[in-house]
C-alpha cells in the first residue's frame, strides 16, 4: 500500500506541478523536481514519455466516456427509453473505467520502476507532505496559517521573482467511465428520469 501511495504521489507531482508554472504539451518534468528527486536525463525522458502516453490514453477515454454519456442522456430523454440500449451504454462505461484504471496502474508501476530506492524515499517525503494538505487547509481556514506562501515560479531561481501559492481542496475527479464514490450505492442502479419529471 505504501508503494502505491508513493507512486500515486509521483503521478500527482508529474501531472500537477508542471501546470503551476506553465502548461506544456511536452510533459516536461519541472527542473526543481528533477533536482529534488535527483533524476537523470534518461529517467526524466522515460517518465515524460510514459506521462505523455498516459495523457493520450486519458484524453481518448474521456472523449469516449463523454460520447457515451451523451448517448445515455439522449436515450433517457425519450418517452420510452430502451433498457437494453441503456444497459449496453453502461457496460461500455464500465469497460472504459476498467481499461483506464488498468492503464493508470500500468503508468504508475512503469514510472516507479524507473526510480532508485533513494528516489523512492524522496518521493515518499512528498507523499507524506501531500497527506498533510487537508490539515494545512484546515489551519488556513482557522486563521492559524497564512493563506498562501511565496515561491519562485517553476524554472526560475528563488529570490528573483516570487508568486503566492494558495492551496485549494477539491474532490478528485473520477477516471473516465467511472462513477465517483458519491454516485455509487451498492446494490442500486442509476435512476432514469425524464427531463421535467
Amino acid at each position: 500500500m505504501r508503494g502505491f501511495c508513493i507512486l500515486t504521489t509521483l503521478v500527482i507531482v508529474l501531472l500537477v506541478l508542471p501546470v503551476y508554472g506553465q502548461v506544456s504539451s511536452t510533459n516536461t518534468i519541472a527542473p526543481e523536481l528533477m533536482r529534488y528527486l535527483q533524476l537523470s536525463a534518461s529517467q526524466a525522458a522515460t517518465i515524460n514519455q510514459l506521462a505523455g502516453e498516459w495523457k493520450t490514453t486519458l484524453q481518448n477515454n474521456t472523449t469516449a466516456a463523454d460520447q457515451i454519456r451523451s448517448q445515455i442522456k439522449t436515450e433517457t430523454e425519450k418517452d420510452q427509453p430502451d433498457a437494453a440500449t441503456l444497459g449496453g451504454y453502461y457496460l461500455q462505461l464500465a469497460s472504459i473505467c476498467h481499461d483506464v484504471t488498468t492503464a493508470r496502474g500500468d503508468f504508475i508501476r512503469m514510472a516507479g520502476n524507473t526510480l532508485t530506492a533513494d528516489q523512492l524515499t524522496r518521493l515518499q517525503t512528498l507523499a507524506d507532505a501531500l497527506q498533510l494538505m487537508p490539515r494545512v487547509i484546515e489551519g488556513q481556514r482557522a486563521g492559524l496559517l497564512p493563506e498562501s506562501i511565496d515561491s519562485a515560479p517553476i524554472g526560475l531561481p528563488p529570490g528573483q521573482i516570487t508568486v503566492s501559492l494558495t492551496f485549494l481542496a477539491s474532490s478528485p475527479q473520477p477516471l473516465p467511465g467511472c462513477l465517483s464514490s458519491s454516485q455509487v450505492q451498492p446494490g442500486t442502479v442509476p435512476a432514469l428520469r425524464r427531463p421535467g419529471h
